[in-house]
């Protein structure tokens, strides 16, 4: 992802305080796999230059190269409003030591590299107060909440996914959490996110009944997929 101000060496104020929301009570307790210590993980935002480490679990978890390296970096380009944000895990090395009687000692240390266990990538989306009117409101938001503006700037979560390992652990609910805090920093009326139902049941019902998103009735989206949109 994209951090204004990284590649001049300058981190403008904006840029400190969007790290400082997606850093914001970042340590959990991951059930199983590599990690079993709040100590051992971090979630923080990706600068672009990392970009490929962020394809390379999209492949992994959606099993394709649907899109091109070239258009990563369109879409989550500066000028685009892009972000990704990523939640990192650092393995356990254990090492044998022997102490002064000669008895073997297990010592585990963190090793010095990482990995991207989760990611979220979004970029801004500007939509015409008249579609979010027709917003359908989801099961726990019956009443309406619009803003009257023309356009309204808002947070895209373009793409998002999972190491199998980790799932089922609430990563996606924490990144997107975090990704909300910056679009209400950057002055965005809210978020949008794409899916399937049918094919994404567990991701639409925690988008509608646990994010408070809503169906976006006429957005225009092929097949089944349907857009959502989360006003502030």
């Amino acid at each position: 992802m994209v951090m204004e101000g990284v590649s001049s060496g300058v981190v403008s104020g904006v840029l400190r305080n969007e790290q400082l929301c997606a850093q914001y009570h970042v340590s959990w307790t991951v059930r199983g796999g590599l990690c079993h210590s709040p100590a051992n993980q971090k979630v923080c935002l990706l600068d672009q230059k990392n970009l490929g480490s962020v394809e390379e679990l999209s492949r992994e978890v959606f099993g394709n190269d649907k899109y091109s390296h070239e258009e990563w970096t369109q879409r989550l380009s500066e000028s685009n409003g892009g972000l990704v944000i990523v939640a990192r895990v650092r393995k356990e090395k254990h090492e044998t030591t022997p102490d002064s009687k000669g008895n073997s000692n297990l010592d585990k240390r963190l090793c010095d590299n990482d990995q991207i266990i989760s990611f979220l990538a979004a970029y801004k989306h500007e939509l015409d107060i008249d579609r979010m009117d027709k917003a359908k409101p989801s099961d726990n938001e019956k009443h309406d909440t619009h803003k009257s503006i023309r356009r309204a700037k808002l947070l895209h979560v373009w793409m998002s996914g999972t190491k199998k390992s980790h799932r089922g652990q609430g990563m996606f609910t924490r990144l997107f959490q975090r990704a909300e805090a910056i679009a209400r920093l950057r002055g965005y009326e809210g978020t949008t996110l794409n899916t399937y139902p049918d094919r994404f049941p567990q991701m639409y019902r925690l988008a509608v009944k646990k994010l408070g998103m809503s169906i976006l009735k006429d957005a225009e989206t092929p097949g089944n997929k349907v857009r959502l949109i989360k006003r502030f």
